[in-house]
């Protein structure tokens, strides 16, 4: 185990760590995993580095190879707190959050996997994911949608969904549309559905993508709504947030332009989560926006793409769950008082990184 109490140990460590990255290269394979400074997985043992931006970004001082970073350092494993009972009721309601969202994630691969070999959405599937996640946010809504700060890396495509489906719905309890929790959270959970169809190296690209595969991108919410048309899938709602959770309320989105008063509150709600999860989740073509800069660069760039007045609720919603709840360097959320240490500051606000450019992929 990894220790980084003492200033020895500490600098060991940092030895070792330079390295072992100094042996990394181009067409290399990890020999141990890769976790940025917030317990993020990054790249699993054996994967092949890609490319130069990759590379690039295995060898900023931020990412551990080995075992994560203990962020929360000796200070805060030594203080003898009494937690009061609210506490350790949340702490609990986390941990089982934690569980039924990782039930969540492999349902989801689950159904991907399925409309890759069958061209049809189990329904059935959905609709008990869904249902399951809903009855958790009624039950403690703060443990649920605290988890949408897990991220992985090797995943992406199916924690995404769960994270914008969490999200969506919380927001949507949030300005009391609760009775519109399933069919948010269905939108939500198969937004990205129709990416199937999408050639998976055009995903994973590192470079900006051309404009032909752009437009061969910007068809997946079309794709994704006719599969679940010809799946048996009929609810208008949630149909609507699958096929619109690209539009812009500038007519600058796709797949169709529509104005925004063609795009309908519970799209708008999917597209917000939609946008802050993937600006804020390592992608192959550019690093993970802190949580502060990716609500920032929403209210003040894309003031004209979406819904203010949800802006202004989500931002609101997301800040009380950052000052609530953090990750811990193992991976964990847990209740505000273990996340921050002495200085007030938190692991779950991400990882230092260049300011990352916007892609159509998200």
């Amino acid at each position: 185990m990894v220790s980084w109490e003492g200033t020895e140990n500490s600098n060991s460590h940092s030895e070792v760590q330079e390295q072992q990255k100094q042996t990394l290269r181009v067409g290399a394979r990890l020999t141990a995993d890769a976790y940025a400074q917030n317990g993020v997985l990054l790249l699993r043992a054996g994967k092949v580095i890609e490319n130069a931006r990759q590379l690039s970004r295995l060898l900023l001082s931020d990412i551990c190879l080995g075992e994560p970073p203990n962020v929360m350092g000796a200070r805060a494993r030594d203080r003898r707190l009494t937690y009061s009972a609210p506490y350790l009721e949340l702490e609990r309601q986390i941990q089982r959050a934690s569980a039924r969202k990782a039930e969540a994630v492999e349902r989801i691969e689950w159904v991907f996997d399925k409309v890759k070999t069958t061209g049809t959405v189990d329904i059935t599937s959905v609709h008990k994911t869904v249902s399951d996640l809903v009855g958790a946010l009624e039950g403690s809504p703060l443990a649920v949608a605290s988890l949408i700060q897990l991220k992985d890396a090797d995943s992406y495509t199916f924690t995404h969904s769960v994270n914008v489906a969490i999200m969506a719905m919380y927001l949507a309890l949030q300005i009391r549309c609760g009775q519109d929790l399933e069919r948010v959270g269905t939108g939500g959970l198969m937004h990205d559905v129709g990416k199937i169809r999408v050639p998976a190296p055009l995903l994973r690209k590192p470079s900006p993508l051309t404009a032909s595969e752009c437009l061969l991108m910007r068809r997946h919410p079309s794709d994704g709504s006719r599969i679940l048309l010809e799946s048996g899938f009929a609810d208008p709602m949630a149909l609507s947030c699958v096929i619109d959770h690209h539009e812009r309320l500038s007519r600058r989105g796709y797949p169709c332009a529509k104005p925004g008063s063609a795009v309908g509150l519970h799209a708008r709600i999917v597209a917000l989560a939609d946008v802050f999860d993937a600006l804020t989740t390592d992608r192959p073509y550019r690093a993970a926006f802190k949580v502060e800069e990716a609500l920032s660069l929403m209210e003040t760039e894309m003031t004209e793409d979406l819904d203010p007045w949800l802006m202004q609720c989500f931002a609101a919603a997301v800040t009380y769950l950052g000052d609530q709840t953090g990750v811990t360097s193992d991976g964990k959320v847990v209740p505000l008082e273990t996340a921050f240490g002495g200085d007030g500051t938190s692991s779950a606000l991400g990882m230092p990184n260049p300011a990352p450019s916007l892609d159509c992929r998200g």
